[in-house]
């Protein structure tokens, strides 16, 4: 009987822990973005002077699926992993309310009045359950946000790599060779103009590119510092519990839904600041590609000019030390396994050293 309620002491300890890092969580970046709701609008403003919709949604370079069709393809699929996650955490505490003799709640809190008495335990069961749906929501919905703005900058970088291409086709297909004499001659002066007006318009929007990332960069950086620390706390706890919870099916299951939320949450930043970071490359590879020898000197000049800005690398950071990239994905998720396996070996152990005994 100690046992049994050391065990269920356990277990509300460990339920209070996982509420308070969810709710620091949803609560650090509700705050967050109430405060900096200024930078937030400037960043949806700036991303009225790009277009989308015409892009293409396969790469014609590689066959991949192109960063435009992410746009449409991340709200959906935000919408399904929320919906997924609160009919599961709705039915799993439904069977454990219903199941147990006692009157548990779904987060096992502290209230200053006594909540086992009918209406107060239904409502407050109730007003947890509507909490829990909220912070879902929230927190699945923070990241497809960010994977939408990012996924707008890198459909405009893919954008501008294929006016570069455009612009080196247009300088191939203008030289003409001489009949005859065997001799290279250079594009006319029309076609010409025609690669330098296109190439400012390349500059411009290349400024204004650079200008949106900027803008995310100052706007999320500051909060990924924090949203980062706290993901990979709760990636190590959530390791924790389920080494403690590996005899009660129904506890783990909801642990591996948390941990998988807060792998998602680290897979969406990192994957994402990743792509961002190629796309910038593939910019600068495009513009060093242009066919530029002999070109006139104004159109030297100005495809120089978006050499220098494309060579700047653009790598989103948290707290400008901590890349956001698919390197620091991996090492916070070979952290959080190498963490459990330690306490699984640990645990194991110490059922060995309980049977001998």
């Amino acid at each position: 009987m100690a046992i049994y309620h050391h065990r269920e002491d356990m277990d509300n300890a460990l339920n209070e822990a996982m509420l308070l890092l969810i709710f620091s969580s949803a609560s650090y970046s509700q705050l967050y973005f109430r405060f900096r709701r200024a930078g937030l609008v400037r960043i949806l403003r700036l991303t009225d002077a790009f277009i989308w919709e015409d892009l293409p949604h396969i790469d014609p370079e590689t066959g991949s699926l192109a960063m435009a069709a992410w746009i449409p393809r991340v709200q959906k699929i935000s919408f399904f992993l929320t919906s997924v996650a609160s009919l599961f955490h709705v039915t799993q505490s439904s069977i454990r309310l219903l199941t147990s003799e006692d009157r548990p709640m779904i987060y096992g809190t502290w209230y200053p009045f006594d909540i086992t008495k009918s209406p107060t335990y239904e409502l407050m069961n109730i007003a947890q359950g509507i909490a829990s749906v909220q912070w879902i929501c929230f927190l699945y919905g923070l990241p497809a946000f960010y994977g939408t703005l990012v996924s707008i900058a890198c459909s405009q970088l893919e954008k501008l790599r294929a006016n570069l291409l455009d612009i080196r086709q247009k300088l191939d297909s203008g030289a003409e060779t001489a009949q005859g004499e065997g001799r290279q001659v250079q594009p006319s002066q029309e076609v010409f103009c025609g690669m330098q007006e296109q190439l400012t318009e390349c500059i411009r929007h290349h400024q204004l590119i650079i200008e949106y990332i900027r803008a995310i960069e100052e706007m999320f950086n500051p909060f990924l510092a924090g949203y980062f620390l706290n993901l990979m706390c709760g990636l190590c706890f959530t390791a924790y519990t389920a080494v403690t919870r590996l005899g009660d099916l129904l506890q783990l299951s909801q642990t591996i839904v948390i941990y998988s939320f807060y792998a998602i949450n680290v897979f969406v930043f990192c994957w994402f600041g990743s792509e961002l970071s190629d796309q910038a490359e593939r910019v600068r590879d495009a513009a060093w590609g242009c066919d530029w020898v002999g070109t006139p000197l104004p159109f030297m000049r100005c495809l120089s000019f978006i050499i220098k800005m494309a060579n700047k690398e653009f790598v989103l950071t948290a707290g400008k030390f901590v890349p956001v990239s698919k390197a620091t994905m991996m090492n916070m998720m070979q952290e959080s396994v190498s963490l459990f396996m330690f306490l699984l070996q640990m645990k194991q152990k110490e059922d060995v050293m309980e049977e001998l005994k």
